[in-house]
């Protein structure tokens, strides 16, 4: 399905350079839901990335949108993924995104704010009273990918892909506080 299209697709090793015998590669694969739900899962942030903007472009959003994410924040040894279902995994899990803290009460205090390091500073202290509680393993959040494009999904993907690699570095209780001190520190210097 989509084979011809997704030949375009950037992956680390082209789609020419690999063996004629892999193909074709299953970039990920869909399971229909009750309640008209299609789930895709697609276990790398690189491949959720690409199927939101390629799908978005292939297929009408009158006949689907995607609006969740559910995100498992560990690696697995490649031997333990291979053939594994994680629909199980996410069935029973909570829907209800929980953010790390009140994305709404930040936005309306940084609002009135004009010098972008004060704005920083505001959010790294909001960060730091907030989000010492470590981020689950499994997260669900919307994606607004309608509202705010690729690039605002891009970020929040990129925080959940290195908590994923901490952990399977042997380091399960990374907080959002502890991501996102780094970067405020780099901005504020």
């Amino acid at each position: 399905m989509y084979q011809e299209e997704a030949k375009f697709l950037e992956f680390p090793v082209p789609n020419n350079e690999i063996n004629p015998v892999l193909h074709p590669i299953v970039i990920g694969s869909f399971v229909i839901k009750p309640k008209n739900i299609l789930i895709c899962d697609l276990r790398s942030v690189k491949r959720a990335l690409l199927a939101i903007t390629f799908f978005d472009r292939y297929i009408p959003r009158k006949h689907a949108k995607v609006l969740n994410l559910a995100i498992l924040n560990r690696y697995s040894q490649i031997h333990e993924d291979k053939g594994s279902c994680y629909d199980a995994l996410f069935d029973d899990y909570p829907k209800n995104f929980q953010a790390p803290f009140d994305f709404d009460a930040l936005s309306d205090t940084v609002e009135g704010l004009a010098d972008p390091k004060q704005k920083i500073l505001l959010l790294y202290e909001h960060a730091r009273k907030t989000g010492e509680k470590p981020l689950d393993e499994i997260e669900t959040l919307p994606t607004n990918y309608y509202e705010d494009g690729i690039e605002s999904l891009r970020a929040t993907l990129v925080f959940r892909e290195v908590k994923a690699i901490r952990h399977f570095l042997g380091d399960p209780r990374l907080s959002f506080n502890e991501l996102i001190q780094p970067i405020c520190d780099e901005m504020l210097t």
